[in-house]
C-alpha cells in the first residue's frame, strides 16, 4: 500500500469511528507514518460503547 492510499484507507475509517489504534508496521516508511498521522490528526476517539 502506498502512503496515499493508507491516508485514505485510515481516513475513511477513522471518520468511521472504527479505530481504536493507527500505526506503521515493518514495511512502513517514514512517509507512511505521517500519512497515518495526517489521515488521523482531526478524528475523535472511538467510543466504548456502554453494555447494561
Amino acid at each position: 500500500m502506498t502512503p496515499d492510499d493508507m491516508n485514505r484507507w485510515l481516513n475513511e475509517f477513522a471518520q468511521a469511528g472504527l479505530l481504536n489504534l493507527a500505526g506503521g508496521c515493518c514495511g512502513n516508511t517514514p512517509e507512511h507514518v505521517a500519512a497515518i498521522a495526517q489521515a488521523v490528526r482531526h478524528a475523535a476517539p472511538r467510543e466504548v460503547p456502554q453494555y447494561a
